[in-house]
């Protein structure tokens, strides 16, 4: 058989996987790189072919795919409009997923002076991990929230993975985990990170338990919180690492803490708000910095953390930019206490607010 026989016979085989889209393979075909049909199934190729076309009709940057070869190993296909993505760029949000990249080919398909690049990655999943159509399509969105900087990259998101977790649940982990890092947790935010991946099942029952508490369609949540926290308890005694116990202990005595959220409020255009808060009865929060304020609230975004300390249920006081990322919330606390001591007479109950712009705007000091 020639070349140009066994590339037709190729081409139909594509038309075939693609059924009421054949037409497909006639358009994309002067598109296809060269080596394209030699690398790829045809079963796989009207996948890609599905997938360029629909980036190139819509007014989207990039899309994905997670898929199974036929030899059982997996690839995780990048369709990007204009420039490729550096491995440098690509790797990181990779890896953070739980995803290890084992080999990457890129294909540019050329339209009119445009290109449409795919970065075809091999992928090698967690021995223990099942991946199931769900957990795909939730590690694909997270990705793309990656990419596009609407999440933060991190250890947090091989909960995915690992724990069936939503980015959105994610997030809640990540905001209570950044909090303790204000208040002088002694373990680093990579160790928090770990110990979560470390105890998927415990990462999920604390989604589940925050979920049964604030979620308004949460059903019988009474009930559940009950169920959840003795499950919690029965996990958290089978815990074997002191620290990690310690450090699992303390996120849900957070989420105790919490006495109201915004985590399930809808943005005015749909899906959630990018930004979380929690408001907390510092009482509760175990190790907590003297003074205590009657009422904390924490926000916690990609872009900026914030933290609001009220000392009385009638307070009043300022708000400031911090460039103290690390411990900005000391440095309020500060403040608090030098209002306690010298402005007590003129304000008997203040408050004190401050915040960090983890991205800042282009050239802003």
């Amino acid at each position: 058989m020639t070349t140009i026989e066994m590339a037709d016979e190729w081409l139909d085989a594509v038309r075939a996987s693609l059924g009421a889209r054949a037409d497909l393979a006639s358009l994309l075909e002067p598109a296809m790189p060269a080596g394209y049909d030699e690398l790829n199934e045809p079963s796989v190729a009207a996948l890609d072919f599905i997938n360029i076309d629909a980036l190139a009709n819509s007014t989207a940057e990039i899309t994905t795919d997670l898929l199974q070869r036929v030899d059982g190993g997996w690839r995780f296909r990048i369709y990007r409009r204009g420039e490729s993505i550096p491995l440098a760029d690509m790797l990181p949000l990779l890896d953070h997923l739980g995803l290890r990249a084992l080999d990457e080919r890129a294909f540019g398909f050329g339209f009119d002076g445009a290109t449409v690049w795919l970065h075809d990655v091999g992928v090698a999943v967690p021995a223990d991990v099942q991946l199931t159509d769900a957990t795909r399509a939730e590690v694909q969105r997270c990705f793309l929230a990656e990419f596009s900087g609407s999440i933060e990259v991190d250890g947090l998101n091989r909960l995915v993975l690992l724990a069936g977790l939503t980015a959105r649940q994610i997030e809640v982990l990540r905001a209570y985990s950044r909090y303790l890092r204000q208040i002088g947790f002694p373990f680093s935010q990579q160790y928090i990170e770990a110990t979560l991946a470390r105890h998927a099942a415990i990462s999920r029952l604390l989604v589940a338990l925050f979920s049964a508490r604030f979620d308004p369609a949460a059903q019988d949540g009474g009930a559940n919180v009950t169920d959840l926290l003795a499950e919690l308890a029965d996990a958290l005694d089978a815990v074997p690492s002191l620290d990690d116990d310690r450090t699992l202990r303390s996120l849900l005595a957070l989420i105790d803490a919490t006495v109201r959220t915004n985590a399930f409020r809808m943005a005015e255009g749909g899906g959630y708000r990018p930004v979380l808060s929690f408001k907390f009865d510092t009482r509760k929060v175990p190790d907590l910095p003297l003074p205590r304020p009657m009422f904390e609230i924490w926000v916690c975004s990609p872009r900026v953390e914030g933290v609001h300390l009220r000392n009385g249920r009638i307070a009043r006081g300022g708000i400031r930019w911090s460039d103290r990322r690390e411990d900005f919330r000391t440095e309020i606390l500060g403040l608090v206490k030098a209002q306690i001591v010298k402005n007590a007479v003129i304000v008997p109950t203040g408050a004190k607010g401050g915040f960090v712009l983890k991205k800042p705007p282009s050239g802003a000091d």
